[in-house]
């Protein structure tokens, strides 16, 4: 039985960017605060560039 996605390939999906939708103050304060909830510097550090790129393409100076 095909469920219908037998033939999908990972380079077929579109990439997801967060900070698209990262658009609100408590949009963006809520992704930080799980980011800061892993205490892993690395995660933190990305979700904080991920929230720069967010401020730059939506226009939210923060």
């Amino acid at each position: 039985m095909s469920n219908g996605f037998d033939h999908i390939m990972v380079a077929d999906l579109p990439e997801f960017d967060a900070a698209q939708h990262l658009t609100t103050d408590k949009a963006i304060a809520v992704f930080l605060a799980d980011a800061e909830e892993t205490d892993d510097a690395e995660f933190i550090t990305h979700a904080r560039e991920v929230v720069e790129r967010a401020r730059i393409i939506n226009n939210h100076s923060g």
